[in-house]
């Protein structure tokens, strides 16, 4: 019998045309993939901290590894003597060290009380040349202390404790100071009192400094000499 005109046609029940199960079932499908994504979700959210603790470890531990240098040396190979500082008691000290990288610098300071970087607060650093070694002025103290620091270190003028490794200081070495009397001479010009170098140098393949060559006359007058000693140039600056 036809559908009368304007009348709707009538739909098939699922649960009675022999469709049972296929909606329940989708909807079933649904729901499990609901539940493990949150399932999924709560794990991650539980996890991160630890993940983000182990992530904070092993940066850590990078970090250490990369700044290591297990077979690193400071050396003083010239110690000053022992004595009260003052601005006009200079002397040399030297070293070497073992094991830096390129860029790394020396920092020198001189214990009177607290211990002062030297030579100067302007001038904090040694530069360590090709051979490994390094050199340079200090006014005198009790002990005497080198540092091995970053280039990106700022030394501070004055402090009443050296610093430890870390944060820029990459090692550091003290010793006291001699026993000798080996003060670097002094002379008086122009108004000035000027230190005599006697560190040696290889500027112009190698000078052995001696103070000798270097004087005032009874006029005020400067005079420098070059000599010949034992077959090498010895200048004086």
């Amino acid at each position: 019998m036809g559908t009368p005109m304007g009348a709707l046609p009538r739909l098939s029940n699922p649960m009675n045309d022999g469709f049972q199960g296929l909606l329940p079932a989708r909807g079933l499908r649904r729901g499990r993939t609901r539940f493990q994504l949150g399932r999924v979700i709560r794990e991650i959210r539980w996890k991160r901290p630890v993940l983000v603790l182990i992530l904070l470890c092993m940066l850590i531990c990078g970090c250490g590894k990369w700044h290591a240098q297990p077979d690193l040396a400071i050396e003083l190979t010239r110690i000053p003597p022992a004595a009260e500082g003052g601005p006009d008691k200079l002397d040399i000290i030297e070293g070497r060290v073992v094991g830096a990288r390129p860029g790394q610098r020396i920092v020198l300071y001189a214990r009177n009380g607290a211990w002062w970087v030297q030579p100067l607060a302007g001038e904090a650093f040694t530069k360590i040349q090709p051979n490994s070694k390094w050199i340079n002025s200090t006014h005198l103290g009790t002990e005497y202390a080198a540092l091995l620091v970053e280039p990106g270190y700022r030394p501070l003028a004055t402090m009443d404790a050296l610093p430890t490794p870390g944060g820029g200081v990459v090692a550091v070495t003290t010793a006291k100071g001699g026993t000798g009397t080996a003060v670097s001479k002094t002379l008086f010009f122009s108004g000035y009192e000027w230190r005599i170098r006697d560190a040696p140098s290889d500027r112009g393949g190698g000078n052995d400094y001696d103070a000798s060559n270097a004087w005032t006359d009874s006029n005020g007058a400067l005079h420098l000499r070059i000599a010949k000693v034992a077959g090498n140039g010895r200048a004086r600056k």
